[in-house]
């Protein structure tokens, strides 16, 4: 969708897990590698990718350290995973290294209030607790993100969307 990826493009997608954002951009056309820092989650995209005959590097690495280098994606994209990373800031950092001149950044986040929200802090509730609960990730704040990115340089569009899920 927001990515817009075209037969020319590279795109990275930042932990990829079982590969669903790096398929869809492999279907277009675009040149994609993908990584996670899961060994496991890499083998399973691997095999869905070898299943469906697309051409997906996909790499170990994560959002804080991004195995590739300076400007070489047009795009780079994160379905619900650098909102993970143990460092925002860094993540942002690295995501804007590695976009060429004029790429976009698209990822997805859910909002600090909502079903996924309660349902994270009903399961955390229900947990052992070993260590003290480690702050949400703020992503879904549009001040934070607009911060994270517009502080070094570039500009940002928020589209809000309901997901579904059925079981």
């Amino acid at each position: 969708g927001a990515a817009r990826p075209t037969l020319v493009d590279r795109v990275l997608d930042v932990g990829c897990g079982s590969g669903n954002g790096a398929l869809h951009a492999a279907r277009t056309g675009a040149r994609v590698v993908a990584i996670d820092p899961a060994e496991r989650l890499l083998e399973v995209a691997r095999s869905r990718a070898a299943e469906a005959r697309l051409p997906i590097e996909f790499v170990r690495g994560d959002a804080i350290s991004i195995p590739a280098n300076d400007a070489s994606f047009d795009a780079v994209l994160s379905v619900f995973a650098v909102i993970f990373a143990p460092d925002a800031d860094q993540a942002a950092a690295e995501m804007l290294r590695v976009l060429a001149p004029g790429g976009r950044v698209v990822l997805t986040s859910w909002v600090p209030r909502g079903a996924i929200a309660e349902a994270s802090r009903i399961l955390y509730g229900a947990m052992p607790q070993k260590a003290p609960p480690r702050a949400a990730p703020r992503w879904g704040e549009e001040a934070f993100v607009r911060e994270l990115f517009e502080s070094r340089g570039g500009s940002v569009e928020i589209e809000s969307d309901t997901l579904v899920f059925e079981a």
